[in-house]
């Protein structure tokens, strides 16, 4: 799958929350835009969710909140394995993670 070139307040590329547990698997999130202030996850936003994301390259997100590639909020957990997470980033200079935020969250990871 291939999901770039997308704007939203909040998970321009991917938004996952209520409890679920979405698998991306093999993919490219790239070059999405949040467009409102303190939207979170340029990427993908997971929010009270367990994800399983492998295999997939985030790069080239921008964020105008929290998570530039990804962002992780309230409880979620998952799995993020053999992902490359390059070139994302934040408007602002006092937000956090422009790789990867993690708000109350604990996913399990393994680098590429």
């Amino acid at each position: 799958m291939r999901d770039s070139g997308n704007t939203a307040p909040s998970g321009a590329g991917i938004f996952i929350r209520n409890h679920s547990d979405a698998i991306i698997s093999r993919s490219v999130i790239s070059d999405n835009v949040i467009d409102s202030d303190f939207g979170q996850g340029g990427g993908i936003f997971i929010n009270e969710s367990s994800p399983h994301i492998t295999n997939c390259e985030i790069s080239g997100n921008l964020s105008r909140g929290n998570g530039g590639g990804l962002s992780y909020q309230l409880g979620s957990a998952g799995v993020l394995e053999n992902c490359e997470i390059t070139g994302n980033e934040l408007v602002y200079q006092y937000i956090t993670g422009a790789g990867i935020a993690l708000d109350s969250s604990a996913p399990r990871s393994s680098a590429a």
